[in-house]
């Protein structure tokens, strides 16, 4: 069901471009005086429109199945593993949204500083996977976190240069910093404690580390989709 969530997302923010240029082609046509047999036809951008609906309603009925209360019952919270996964989730999906629609310097720094949390966070619970013995750490493994630390670093340099670029009058989506104040505080539940990053047994009775795992270092990249940033 996230596979289908996520797939919504990205055939709609695919079309709405396509939809943006074919109406600016359109509008470029009309003053040229193009002839009519060389232009777009204009039930492209109306049938790329309806089909932005109709995704619109999918990826809303997705995303209830997902993160909606009709999985559980009301008095039931989620578990913080659960919580981890949801929230990661989301904040794949809030921070394409904002970057697609208004890639402004608070919006990148928001993004790169939690990205980098994220990237640390990833390096901490494989850690913990390894102490319990709940992984082998061979080579290919060793690859694994060191381009988890790589990717830590450059998110890390990525937000320190964007908040260089701030204006004072800019602010972030209001959207994107609810999804990384709910992305910070599930991983902090997850492995943080008083003292720091929490060890590997408080984070074992916490959450099932290899879910967890998966759930955290596949998003230190931001799901993948935007790459690791080249500062």
């Amino acid at each position: 069901m996230h596979v289908l969530y996520v797939t919504a997302h990205g055939v709609t923010v695919g079309l709405a471009e396509h939809a943006q240029m074919v109406s600016g082609q359109l509008r470029r046509d009309s003053l040229r005086k193009v002839p009519s047999q060389l232009r777009y036809d204009p039930g492209e951008l109306e049938a790329a429109r309806a089909m932005i609906s109709r995704l619109d309603v999918f990826e809303q009925v997705a995303g209830h199945h997902l993160f909606g209360s009709n999985q559980r019952p009301a008095d039931e919270p989620l578990s913080v593993t659960d919580r981890l996964a949801s929230a990661l989730a989301v904040w794949d999906i809030q921070g394409h949204r904002s970057l697609a629609g208004h890639p402004s310097p608070p919006n990148l720094t928001c993004v790169a500083r939690v990205q980098a949390l994220i990237a640390t966070a990833s390096g901490v619970v494989a850690e913990a996977a390894t102490q319990l013995g709940l992984v082998d750490p061979a080579a290919a493994w060793e690859r694994f976190t060191t381009l988890v630390d790589a990717s830590q670093i450059a998110w890390a340099r990525a937000a320190n240069r964007w908040s260089e670029l701030i204006d004072p009058a800019l602010r972030t989506d209001p959207k994107l910093l609810g999804a990384a104040s709910e992305a910070r505080a599930a991983l902090a539940a997850a492995a943080h404690d008083q003292l720091g990053w929490a060890a590997a047994e408080v984070i074992a009775a916490r959450v099932n580390v290899p879910t967890a795992l998966c759930a955290a270092s596949a998003r230190h990249s931001c799901g993948g989709r935007h790459g690791s940033p080249d500062p």
